[in-house]
């Protein structure tokens, strides 16, 4: 009876410790994050009245999703993390130009109107 037992518990204790680790998630790096945060900005901000430069936001595009990709292949590696980081670059760079192009145009009508 107390060889059952043992066994049990200890059939019991390894189906518990697989159930973690199958249950376990992988943590997005902070990087990603921030990438995907970066870009869903210029996305919304797209469809306001700042104009973004096309082929700059299809540059941060392209760089989140090879971020993402590397995710899924590696999800902790340090290529993810740097992937991820030009990527939020790229979407800040998208950002900026198109903000700074708004200022422009702002700053032309106004001299315009005196």
């Amino acid at each position: 009876m107390k060889r059952m037992l043992k066994n049990s518990t200890a059939t019991i204790g390894t189906v518990l410790v697989l159930c973690l680790v199958a249950c376990a998630t992988t943590q997005t790096p902070q990087e990603l994050t921030d990438a995907r945060s970066a870009y869903q900005r210029v996305q919304t901000q797209s469809n306001s009245s700042t104009r973004f430069k096309p082929d700059k936001v299809r540059a941060a595009k392209v760089a989140l999703d090879m971020a993402e990709a590397s995710f899924l292949d590696s999800p902790s590696s340090q290529e993810t993390r740097d992937l991820a980081s030009t990527a939020r670059k790229k979407a800040e760079l998208a950002e900026g130009s198109g903000l700074i192009e708004a200022d422009v145009a702002k700053a032309e009508v106004g001299k315009d109107a005196k």
